[in-house]
């Protein structure tokens, strides 16, 4: 097997339809990219995902399948449909992938299965959260090493807005960059998926306050929320800062 397949299964292996707001290729490479930003999750879980691409199926599908057995490992299947998206860029397919893997890796709270044993996958905003926080960090740091930026030359400018909460968060501007590059990735992940008449502004954090953790989608804006807090935050902290308008901090996974 080589090394491309140990890391995907890719459904097919066709020139792909020049439409597609990414083709084949790229969507590839993120992929592969995602999975070695995965890395040091998977050896601390004990635990493997893999990626199913099924690039000729046309719908807009991306679902998780994660397994309570380790040597089972977890399936993240996604259409070439999500690809093929107007609003899809290799970044926005990124936060997708990465979204995807954190239902298997994101921790608490999750859905409940069964009658009260929380063996299930990570819930909608954790997802987002995890995905945030700790994948595209990695993704994005992987990204500025190999093309070797300093993060003050990496060649794209940023919406003012997400400058100044990057810059507020961060003194080093690796961090800054890494942060910018999470916001607005996520923003445009957030904007393509938007339901008809929904809105979001960076600048107008979702004034919902739950009564307890939701554990389906979140609005937009709750999602942009949960993607900005999770990129100011430094790894694996800020867990009780996680927005209201999805998380209740009752839900007893603990801080």
């Amino acid at each position: 097997m080589s090394f491309i397949q140990s890391l995907l299964i890719v459904s097919l292996l066709a020139a792909p339809s020049v439409h597609a707001a990414i083709d084949f290729d790229t969507a590839v490479n993120v992929l592969r990219k995602v999975k070695v930003a995965l890395g040091k999750t998977q050896e601390s879980e004990g635990v493997r995902l893999t990626f199913n691409l099924a690039w000729k199926r046309s719908e807009f599908s991306a679902t998780p399948s994660c397994q309570s057995r380790s040597s089972e490992g977890h399936l993240v299947f996604l259409t070439g449909g999500v690809a093929r998206a107007d609003y899809m860029t290799a970044d926005t397919f990124a936060v997708i992938a990465c979204h995807e893997a954190a239902h298997c890796f994101g921790g608490e709270p999750r859905v409940i299965r069964g009658a009260s044993v929380r063996t299930g996958v990570t819930v909608e905003g954790q997802s987002d959260f995890w995905a945030a926080n700790t994948c595209l960090r990695e993704y994005f740091a992987n990204q500025l090493a190999s093309q070797n930026l300093s993060g003050s030359d990496g060649g794209l400018t940023f919406d003012r807005g997400i400058t100044r909460i990057c810059q507020s968060a961060y003194a080093n501007q690796i961090d800054q960059f890494i942060c910018a590059k999470t916001i607005a990735s996520a923003e445009g992940a957030v904007r393509g998926s938007m339901r008809k008449g929904e809105r979001v502004d960076i600048g107008t954090p979702s004034p919902l306050v739950v009564s307890a953790t939701d554990l389906d989608h979140p609005s937009a804006q709750c999602r942009l929320d949960t993607f900005v807090q999770a990129a100011v935050c430094p790894q694996g902290e800020c867990l009780n800062d996680r927005p209201r308008c999805w998380y209740h901090p009752s839900s007893g996974e603990g801080p």
